[in-house]
């Protein structure tokens, strides 16, 4: 019965709400860190897109098979990115409505 009107108290309360919106601005602070990231590996898929155009040697094999790894790379990350955005939508709901 004691922990119970411990965990009640105002004090616990606005200690997890602190705690709730640091964590909800480090989720922030990491969803610009990806979103940046994100926008440099575009960058650096289209000058490969451009590199590999530039060159229609055979020996471009080396570049093409970068690229390739490099294209599922991206396209993972973005996966990544697009599940860590719904992530950070779903808290900041939860931690609006709670």
């Amino acid at each position: 019965m004691k922990l119970t009107k411990s965990l009640s108290s105002p004090n616990v309360t606005i200690l997890t709400t602190r705690i709730n919106q640091d964590l909800l601005r480090l989720c922030h602070l990491l969803l610009r860190l990806c979103h940046l990231l994100l926008r440099l590996c575009h960058l650096l898929l289209r000058l490969l897109h451009l590199l590999l155009r530039l060159c229609h040697r055979p020996s471009t094999s080396m570049v093409t098979s970068f690229y390739v790894y490099f294209t599922s790379f991206y396209v993972y990350f973005t996966s990544f990115y697009v599940y860590f955005t719904s992530f950070y939508v779903f808290a900041t709901s939860f931690s609006v409505n709670h």
